[in-house]
């Protein structure tokens, strides 16, 4: 049993320095002047996803989580519809983040349905890297600004793999919380 927590929290831990280092990243492009809405929309979403795996957990339910991946999905969405107007992002490039953010949508109003869950969560995390790699093969923008966006590529499928990890590392204790609630 101790085992199985051990490897939980060191994935939930890899899961946070990712994070953190997201947080970082968009903060000295924010500092830059790169994109500062776009940054700032995505700090935002790494501190809620961040706020809610390492501390708002602790009090077990649905709806923090829920919430978590909404601001996420508003995140992606808002991301790349400013990236298509401020880098000239096609709309093959737009759309399939944006369809994974109505699937992660999908996915926060069902929450207590695991087993969709399983089979929705890693078709929206292999589009988002598939995204990622779109994203590095083209990106087109002033070298000042290239470097960022290669390290801020990887930033949507980072903050849904966390909610992935948080959600199903933690879902028996969600779901006998809302038991007891009942």
């Amino acid at each position: 049993m101790s085992n199985k927590k051990t490897s939980k929290n060191i994935v939930l831990t890899i899961m946070g320095v990712l994070i953190l280092a997201e947080i970082g990243i968009a903060v000295y492009a924010c500092i830059c002047n790169a994109a500062p809405v776009y940054q700032l929309v995505n700090i935002v979403a790494l501190v809620g996803v961040a706020l809610y795996s390492f501390w708002l957990y602790k009090k077990p339910h649905g709806n923090m989580l829920k919430y978590a991946m909404l601001l996420s999905a508003f995140s992606i969405v808002f991301s790349k519809v400013l990236a298509m107007h401020l880098w000239g992002d096609t709309i093959i490039e737009g759309l399939l983040p944006i369809t994974t953010a109505c699937l992660l949508c999908y996915v926060a109003g069902r929450l207590n349905r695991i087993n969709q869950s399983k089979f929705l969560l890693p078709i929206i995390l292999a589009v988002l890297l598939v995204c990622c790699i779109i994203d590095w093969v083209s990106i087109s923008v002033e070298p000042e600004y290239a470097t960022i966006r290669y390290l801020q590529a990887p930033h949507q499928f980072i903050t849904v793999l966390t909610l992935c990890c948080a959600y199903f590392t933690r879902y028996k204790e969600h779901k006998e919380a809302g038991l007891q609630d009942a």
